[in-house]
């Protein structure tokens, strides 16, 4: 299952530039994704 863009909280952002930080995160994701796992490790790594 691959992981899924969501936004959390906006903290007070306008609407249209929570949209186009969802639309830069998905065009992205990848990139986002393996520096995530690279930083934190992945779901699937084993201990």
């Amino acid at each position: 299952m691959a992981p899924e863009i969501k936004l959390i909280e906006n903290e007070g952002m306008k609407a249209r530039n929570v949209k186009r930080a969802m639309q830069i995160a998905k065009m992205y994701k990848e990139e986002i994704i393996n520096k995530w796992e690279e930083y934190h490790g992945s779901k699937n790594q084993k201990n």
